[in-house]
């Protein structure tokens, strides 16, 4: 079972690996740079915007740099966003994707119970049919499909509003 465990662990970090590679690359093979569309700037400014960021180094280098800030827990700065760094972004959003991944957990724990029972009581009549049809179309059907009628009926229902970086409030 250890054996095992290693083995999982081991493959995990070589498609993480991987991932990072092929990401990093794909990156720097699309022409320009993040400051290349700045407008009125100075060819020199942008070069010293490059060398602060460590842009102006070799790909090599700069992807060892990366994969160690990565594995330290480091994300970098922004280069959209002075003084701001993409930790300060997810630290600011994580909290809001928790709490709509857990009411989503909720909701859906809430629901499939009970229309399981329901489903296994009435096994094989018309509501474990009609029940197994709903399911079968909510598979189906991808999310952002869902997301966008979710949205539209909750807009038309005005059970909710919108309240500043996305999180809902009932009111």
């Amino acid at each position: 079972m250890v054996k095992f465990i290693l083995k999982r662990i081991g493959t995990m970090i070589i498609a993480m690996f991987m991932i990072i590679l092929i990401t990093f690359t794909l990156m720097h093979s699309i022409p320009g740079g993040p400051f290349t569309n700045t407008k009125g700037v100075p060819e020199e400014v942008t070069q010293a915007m490059e060398a602060k960021y460590g842009l102006d180094q070799p790909m090599p280098v700069q992807f060892v740099k990366y994969l160690g800030s990565l594995l330290h827990g480091d994300f970098g700065p922004s280069y959209k966003y002075t003084g701001k760094t993409v930790n300060d972004f997810i630290a600011t959003g994580a909290p809001v994707s928790a709490k709509l991944g857990l009411v989503t957990l909720v909701f859906v724990l809430l629901t499939s119970i009970p229309i399981g029972i329901l489903a296994a009581l009435k096994n094989g009549k018309w509501q474990d049919m009609l029940l197994m049809a709903i399911a079968t179309i909510g598979v189906t059907i991808p999310s952002f499909v869902i997301a966008s009628v979710g949205t539209s009926l909750h807009r038309t229902a005005r059970l909710y509003h919108q309240a500043p970086a996305g999180a809902l409030y009932l009111r």
